[in-house]
């Protein structure tokens, strides 16, 4: 099932560089001229026509109609034994989801529908990610820092992130590996692993502080200061004067960032994706559950 999400997710990508729209009988075009449509139009096609000449299978209706009974099921709006077979009730559940993100309830899932059916299928379940524990650890002429970057604020840019920095006395510099998750909630286009080092000159070292430079990014330069006694890390964040025109959505006030407990963010992240993934099901089932459990209550 997943391999249908995947191969949607191609032609959607593959069509996002055609802007020219046409009228379209789908029976009559080849995978590669379905490629080749402009994506607002392939969007409003049916889903299930696109995806056969995607898939290039015979008796393809039963497969998707099966993925579709799946997923309306898991989302609360189809209750009935997969057949793989067209029925009333599987027509009532792709109109109720229809209503439900606002569009047309006609019983025959567009592209764009069957888009956002998978991304709020891939947001129904989150998968708890953490990062490892702070932690400031200093051995003569080294220092080792570990956790997850938030601003001081409590904001976060990248919840799943993870950095470890470690700072050489000998030779004046700190490096830091940073890998993050992101891209969370982004449908079938899934997550994206970055990784990153960073090398930062260090400009004091005494018994209180260590404390770095870094400005080799395009947009800002970053302090980071490591409190020996606290066994805490801070970073100083500031946008470069010359500024590139990439440089423009960053912020011009400077923050100041410090290193946590990577389990904690991740944990607390897990319970906003789980509270979120109740606002993809149906929202009839929803109100049906809420009014048990007041009843339950009394």
């Amino acid at each position: 099932m997943k391999k249908i999400a995947v191969v949607l997710l191609v032609f959607l990508i593959v069509a996002s560089t055609n802007d020219k729209a046409n009228a379209v009988d789908i029976s009559k075009l080849t995978k590669e001229e379905i490629e080749k449509l402009p994506k607002e139009e392939l969007l409003n096609l049916p889903a299930i026509e696109i995806l056969s000449k995607a898939m290039g299978q015979k008796n393809f209706d039963s497969v998707f109609i099966l993925f579709m009974e799946s997923m309306l099921s898991d989302l609360k709006f189809y209750n009935k034994l997969l057949s793989g077979k067209q029925s009333l009730e599987l027509d009532k559940a792709i109109k109720d989801f229809q209503k439900s993100i606002k569009s047309k309830p006609t019983g025959i899932l567009l592209v764009r529908e069957f888009d956002e059916l998978t991304n709020r299928i891939d947001q129904l379940n989150p998968k708890l990610i953490t990062a490892s524990r702070a932690s400031v650890i200093n051995v003569d002429n080294l220092v080792h820092a570990q956790g997850t970057w938030v601003f001081e604020n409590g904001s976060l840019a990248s919840p799943i992130q993870t950095s470890k920095i470690h700072c050489n006395k000998q030779n004046m510099q700190c490096m830091e590996a940073v890998a993050k998750i992101s891209n969370f909630d982004s449908g079938s286009g899934g997550q994206i692993l970055n990784l990153h080092i960073d090398y930062l000159d260090i400009t004091k070292w005494d018994v209180n502080e260590v404390v770095a430079e870094e400005s080799s990014s395009l947009c800002v330069a970053y302090t980071l200061t490591i409190n020996l006694k606290e066994k805490k890390a801070f970073k100083f964040r500031r946008r470069k004067a010359e500024v590139d025109e990439m440089c423009k959505g960053i912020a011009t006030k400077p923050q100041i960032l410090k290193l946590v407990d990577g389990f904690k963010v991740g944990w607390d992240f897990h319970k906003k994706r789980e509270k979120k993934a109740l606002e993809v099901i149906n929202p009839e089932y929803t109100k049906h559950i809420e009014k048990l459990k007041a009843a339950f209550e009394k």
